[in-house]
């Protein structure tokens, strides 16, 4: 039985304490070059229409990532540690641009995130 007032959150996005963090499944074949099965990263937001927004954003990007692994992988001069910038430049990116579309007032979820 769910409490009155809670909402279920989709499955990606966790909130700890009044922040919310996506969480992504790393693909199988980078489980070994990450050391991780999973990414956690906080969305710096306790606004859940914000933190969509957010985590959509991300997702956009993470295919792009995916990508830019396999291109890293199969040179075999890349090093972990560059293959490991790559995996945690994307989510940096992606609450970048969030952050520039915030200001400039082009994003959606401006006005419900700030209430």
């Amino acid at each position: 039985m769910r409490r009155k007032g809670l909402r279920r959150l989709p499955p990606h996005l966790l909130l700890r304490g009044t922040t919310y963090y996506l969480r992504i499944a790393v693909p199988a074949r980078f489980r070994p070059l990450l050391g991780r099965a999973e990414l956690w990263r906080s969305l710096r937001t306790r606004h859940l229409s914000c933190a969509k927004a957010r985590s959509a954003a991300a997702y956009v990007r993470i295919d792009a990532l995916w990508q830019r692994l396999d291109e890293a992988v199969e040179d075999s001069s890349v090093d972990f540690g560059h293959i490991s910038r790559l995996a945690h430049q994307w989510l940096k990116e992606a609450l970048d641009e969030h952050k520039l579309q915030l200001a400039t007032g082009r994003d959606s979820h401006l006005s419900v995130a700030a209430r």
